[in-house]
């Protein structure tokens, strides 16, 4: 029995050290001041993303984030458009490269593998968390609003079934407040 606790010891220390050398690893890979144009999810090399970190920043404190859903899956062009903009102001910008008009469920498992790939690599604040959409990418990001998990969306060129006007009008009202 004491003979195992040595080799545990060893082994958890192996493992720690491992995980700090991943964290460190992943954050010291990502350029800074350029647009990544794909930037593949641990664990889901299929899933890609376009990323933006600006040349000033530093893993001591949260950054916000805006998250980029295009209807064609071009996560580099909403990042590439963002880019100066979040330079200046210091925010981060992701893109999904799979998020895209169809069905609901493979942008779902896109935009939450981005964010959990995000959050690994970089160190997020979570009330600063933003959504930027086009035509269906912007339904995307309207409903994801609504679940209350955003501080704000900028959406363009959304069209809505008539049944859901009343809603979408009731939303666009508490958005202009909380931008």
């Amino acid at each position: 029995m004491t003979a195992i606790r040595p080799f545990r010891a060893r082994f958890l220390a192996a493992m720690l050290t491992a995980s700090i050398c991943r964290v460190a690893g992943a954050q010291s890979a990502l350029e800074k001041g350029q647009v990544l144009e794909r930037v593949a999810v641990r664990d889901h090399p299929e899933q890609t993303y376009a990323l933006y970190v600006p040349s000033g920043y530093t893993p001591d404190r949260p950054w916000p984030v805006l998250y980029c859903l295009d209807p064609g899956a071009r996560g580099r062009t909403p990042v590439e458009r963002f880019a100066a903009a979040a330079e200046k102001v210091g925010v981060i910008v992701a893109g999904s490269n799979n998020s895209r008009n169809g069905p609901l469920a493979p942008s779902q498992e896109a935009i939450n593998l981005m964010l959990l790939d995000t959050h690994e690599r970089l160190r997020i604040d979570d009330d600063r968390v933003y959504a930027a959409g086009l035509s269906g990418g912007a339904r995307l990001a309207l409903g994801w609003a609504m679940g209350g998990h955003l501080a704000g969306v900028i959406a363009s060129s959304a069209g809505f079934p008539e049944r859901e006007c009343a809603e979408a009008t009731a939303l666009s009202g508490l958005l202009h407040h909380r931008l």
